[in-house]
């Protein structure tokens, strides 16, 4: 989790205000980073967060943005295999399992 906050003083802008802003992402102490996933049971996820801090009558505003890791550690190190197998509609287990 990284935490950082920036104050900005001004009055009510139109329009679309950015406010650029990067970072560099790194591994807890003793943990390591993993590819984003996003799996049947199991999801690998980042996110930035940004709040903005309405004024005394303003409404606070919050948004949330997905960001993909893709780790080049990963990709030069993993061996890819072909194996090949077929699925016929014989070869499947239909049955619910508590069915004689």
């Amino acid at each position: 989790l990284v935490d950082l906050t920036s104050n900005v003083i001004g009055g009510k802008v139109k329009g679309t205000v950015e406010y650029p802003f990067q970072f560099v992402l790194q591994p807890l102490q003793d943990q390591e980073l993993f590819e984003t996933y996003h799996g049947v049971y199991v999801n690998i996820q980042y996110v930035v967060k940004a709040d903005l801090k309405g004024s005394f009558f303003g409404k606070n505003l919050t948004a949330e943005c997905e960001f993909l890791v893709e780790l080049d550690s990963i990709k030069d190190s993993v061996e890819v295999k072909q194996d090949d197998f077929n699925i016929t509609p014989e070869s499947l287990d239909t049955k619910p399992k508590d069915l004689p």
